[in-house]
């Protein structure tokens, strides 16, 4: 990856390289989940997400796998979460921002998932100051490979396959609830203060 040192401005949250320190799985605290989204080898998945600094899924991957881009077109929203923790990372479309279709445009072209900044759940995601992106709890997402539109974010998508787990949701996405969805509780001894949301 041709990246050079430097730093991203506002939306984008800049993180220390010590996230990705050694840890009890590679740079994370666990291996990634067995039962990937689109049928991903967690194999695969666990060399990229957490015994990888630079290197990357083949070009075109994601046309490999198990009915994603049929998800993309069916659902026309999709939401995209850590391999490891379940934690939300990034979530297609974006209001404002682009449709699915363009987002699936720019992945053809690019050959992975690429996702701009209103795409990202900052919460979650950190890009450090040699461009690499990653979640906070230290799995290698991809790179960022800023272009003449702006930031955009080159991604694995055996990186962000994981499925949801009760602490995933980013505050952006439950401002409103749904009526049987009304309170909100923060766990305890939850570091990064995200919220759960419980049903009456």
């Amino acid at each position: 990856w041709s990246v050079q040192p430097q730093k991203y401005p506002p939306p984008v949250v800049m993180g220390e390289d010590s996230i990705m320190c050694p840890k009890a799985h590679g740079t994370s605290a666990t291996s990634v989940q067995e039962d990937l989204r689109w049928d991903i080898n967690p194999y695969v998945a666990d060399d990229i997400c957490n015994y990888n600094r630079n290197g990357a899924e083949d070009r075109g991957f994601w046309h490999t796998t198990s009915g994603f881009k049929k998800e993309a077109v069916a659902k026309g929203t999709m939401h995209f979460y850590d391999s490891n923790t379940g934690r939300l990372l990034f979530s297609v479309p974006s209001k404002p921002g682009r449709s699915m279709e363009a987002f699936l445009k720019e992945t053809l072209k690019h050959g992975w998932p690429s996702f701009r900044d209103n795409e990202v759940c900052w919460k979650s995601v950190r890009v450090l100051r040699g461009g690499e992106v990653v979640s906070i709890d230290g799995t290698h997402l991809g790179h960022g490979l800023p272009d003449y539109t702006g930031n955009r974010y080159c991604i694995n998508l055996a990186s962000i396959a994981g499925r949801p787990r009760p602490t995933s949701l980013c505050p952006w996405q439950i401002r409103v609830a749904p009526a049987h969805l009304t309170r909100q509780v923060v766990p305890p001894n939850d570091p990064y203060n995200h919220y759960v949301l419980q049903e009456n």
